[in-house]
């Protein structure tokens, strides 16, 4: 089964990568775009 996969959208690094380090321990794959228009790139 895949993982869920989040997108964190912050312009705050070391939010992101904690947000991101916390989802991957609880089995989530993550996405990380600095602001919305970067965000939705990856979209």
């Amino acid at each position: 089964m895949d993982k869920p996969c989040i997108l964190i959208i912050d312009d705050d690094h070391t939010l992101r990568k904690t947000l991101s380090d916390i989802l991957r321990m609880k089995g989530y794959q993550t996405v990380l775009a600095e602001d919305g228009e970067k965000g939705l790139v990856v979209l």
